[in-house]
């Protein structure tokens, strides 16, 4: 085996990167998988997070059709044996959201999100360890730990800017259409929602689904029941206001 080889995976299974080459290696495996029909390459971008439409805790979503009818959707939500989220969790999972949406993990494949992140971790660890840090560190488990750490953050950042061109490629209509939920009503689930914030249950024929909505300037509070006037598809948030039957 050539000298160059050998120093490669010598390289590749030492110190901070050992864990990116075996993130790689199981990518790769899974490609090949790919390749000869055994695995799902799974080319739409993943629903976690992204921004709108997402199952209650504990629930699925609806497995086919639309959102809902109008007299399903139109109900409060409270009677339908779905607990409610404490608001920590509210504000927890809007966080969490948004970190997926600046991240474009709910806007590409989650596979080449991850091929990309794994190959360019690869890369700054290998780079990293044989120019710089092999001469100031040992390779003992806490130091390589610490820094495959600091590359997994330098490699996030980069698949984030490398993955930003690449939205427009995956761009698709989301499941529940704005046609279909202007003029359906849905129940405000954080403390309050504004103009500026705000999440609702939106109930479909499995488990209700959490909305990132705005308010047109009024405050709405908690359980109260709110009509979708407005949805933008480029954010996913709903616009909301009082429904009639509150006023």
């Amino acid at each position: 085996m050539p000298a160059t080889l050998t120093g490669l995976l010598e390289t590749a299974f030492t110190g901070p990167v050992w864990p990116a080459s075996v993130m790689l290696g199981f990518l790769l495996i899974y490609a090949i998988l790919i390749l000869v029909g055994l695995a799902d390459a799974d080319l739409e971008s993943p629903e976690f997070g992204s921004g709108g439409d997402l199952p209650e805790a504990g629930g699925e979503l609806p497995s086919g059709g639309a959102a809902g009818s109008g007299a399903a959707g139109s109900g409060s939500l409270g009677g339908g044996g779905a607990e409610e989220l404490p608001d920590s969790l509210d504000s927890l999972g809007s966080l969490g959201a948004a970190t997926v949406r600046w991240l474009n993990l709910s806007r590409v494949p989650l596979f080449v999100w991850m091929g990309l992140f794994g190959f360019t971790w690869w890369v700054i660890s290998l780079v990293l360890w044989d120019a710089f840090d092999r001469h100031r560190y040992a390779p003992t488990l806490l130091a390589s730990l610490l820094l495959a750490s600091r590359n997994a953050v330098l490699a996030v950042g980069v698949t984030k800017l490398a993955t930003g061109p690449m939205t427009r490629w995956f761009e698709r209509n989301h499941f529940y259409r704005s046609d279909r939920m202007i003029g359906e009503e849905c129940e405000i689930s954080t403390t309050e929602a504004t103009a500026q914030f705000g999440r609702a249950k939106y109930k479909t024929d499995a488990a209700p689904l959490l909305l990132n909505v705005r308010t047109t300037g009024e405050t709405l509070v908690k359980g109260q029941r709110a009509t979708i006037v407005d949805f933008d598809t480029k954010t996913r948030i709903y616009t909301v206001q009082s429904s009639e039957a509150d006023r």
